[in-house]
């Protein structure tokens, strides 16, 4: 733990940082002033273009959809560049319906200076009680990750500035393989109040061929409340196996209780709370065979229609705070495993805003604080700056 004096200069350093990040922002103005200009004036031919119907062989309908999201950051680590601007997000991709009961859909990402498939699935909709999806999509677990990259209320769903140490609750369930894109078959079925959903992946992660015999498993139930509540419960087991080929592989699960509200773009609250705890087994991330962790984590925004303000259409402030915690952990130091005599936990905030030029299209502009405190090994308060403009057809 840091004493006090040594948790006040944190703060002053952070306080110093906050102020040249002030200054930066204030010589990018006009440059980004022009980049949202343009995507504004895009959003007219992108719009078109999604609206395009293209015919295909025995397919009913097809239409063509994307997402490009460019963004700026900056982080008060060390031993990292203090800005980078990158590609976030560069998606497209397209859907088909067929019958009028079998849809399919495929998308590839080309941000971050890659290329890889995102989503690659069909569906069979025999009927709304009975649909199965095959393919590689997402998990049910997480609710902010499963909220679409379209519609986020914050920029990332993992906040912790680059080069910190600690770790939020979306980051956590990543690194541990429970949330996120796999391969596999999912069940959904869906009544006027509830819905239910049940799959079985290779628990390998997106992109990936089975590397061992482990396996996951994922179910999650959500009922739709009174005024726009939704509530949920989610669970997944993941078999872990170290060798490969071991006989002796272990289940380990998360769990996950949540509620949600509002709708995206529309006045009014928008909001995502949610807790998850489970297993944590990777000693990367400060877990052992014994250890567990504990997530919290609620993000609040709130929707203002500017319907007499020419171009921008409306804007959102929006708040998040979240801690996550680890019980009896161990940690990997010099590939030794060592017990960390504390439990280690991460407290994150973000506040920002979201400004609506038009539907699809968004400029957000935010700060993200995390400060972690693990035990022996010595974790700074960090502060990130980000901002992203982006647009969907």
């Amino acid at each position: 733990m840091a004493d006090d004096d040594t948790r006040g200069a944190r703060i002053t350093s952070s306080t110093f940082f906050l102020g040249s990040l002030v200054e930066r922002v204030a010589t990018m103005r006009i440059r980004v002033g022009v980049f949202t200009f343009g995507l504004v004036l895009l959003t007219g031919a992108f719009q078109s273009v999604s609206a395009q119907e293209v015919s295909a062989p025995a397919v009913d309908s097809l239409r063509f959809r994307g997402i490009a999201q460019a963004q700026f950051n900056t982080t008060s680590a060390s031993d990292e560049p203090e800005s980078e601007w990158l590609i976030r997000r560069a998606r497209l991709g397209a859907r088909a319906y067929v019958g009028g009961w079998i849809q399919g859909f495929v998308e590839g990402d080309f941000g971050k200076g890659g290329a890889k498939l995102t989503d690659g699935w069909v569906s069979l909709r025999f009927d709304k009680r009975f649909q199965l999806k095959l393919g590689q999509f997402k998990v049910p677990i997480d609710a902010l990750e499963l909220t679409s990259s379209r519609r986020l209320p914050v920029i990332e769903r993992d906040p912790i500035p680059r080069g910190a140490v600690g770790f939020s609750p979306n980051g956590l369930l990543d690194d541990l393989g429970y949330n996120g894109r796999d391969i596999g078959a999912m069940w959904t079925g869906a009544w006027p109040s509830v819905t239910v959903e049940g799959g079985f992946f290779n628990g390998s992660g997106d992109n990936s061929s089975e590397d061992d015999d482990g396996k996951q498993v994922a179910a999650r139930v959500t009922g739709k409340l009174h005024e726009d509540w939704r509530l949920s419960v989610g669970w997944t087991g993941i078999r872990v196996s170290d060798p490969p080929a071991d006989d002796d592989a272990a289940w380990y699960n998360a769990v996950e209780l949540a509620a949600t509200h509002g709708t995206y773009g529309e006045p009014g609250w928008r909001g995502i709370g949610h807790i998850i705890f489970g297993d944590n087994y990777d000693p990367d991330v400060f877990g052992d065979e014994d250890a567990s962790f504990v997530a919290l984590q609620g993000v609040v925004g709130y929707h203002v229609p500017l319907f007499n303000t020419a171009y921008l259409i409306g804007m959102e402030p929006i708040v998040r705070l979240g801690w996550t915690r680890v019980d009896d952990g161990s940690v990997v130091i010099d590939e030794e495993l060592v017990s960390l005599s504390d439990d280690p936990e991460t407290f994150i905030a973000t506040g920002g805003i979201n400004l609506f030029w038009q539907d699809n299209v968004v400029t957000q502009f935010q700060i993200d604080v995390s400060d972690p405190d693990i035990g022996e090994i010595d974790g700074d308060t960090e502060v990130a700056f980000r901002f992203q403009a982006g647009f969907a057809f």
